[in-house]
């Protein structure tokens, strides 16, 4: 990695911790669309089970 990438990287988490606004806004956002996620995967009954050995990552 470059010395301007990983400046920018801490510019940006700065400024993203400095927005608790944002920040709140964007764990709201995750929450959501892991909820449509799980439901999702929940109506589809599935044999599989996600993100364990059984899963989709074999």
């Amino acid at each position: 990695m470059t010395k301007d990438f990983t400046q920018t990287i801490t510019f940006t988490s700065r400024k993203a911790l400095e927005n608790k606004g944002l920040l709140n806004f964007n764990g709201f956002l995750f929450r959501f669309v892991m909820q449509i996620f799980h439901d999702v995967t929940f109506t589809t009954q599935s044999y599989k089970e996600p993100f364990t050995v059984q899963g989709y990552f074999l």
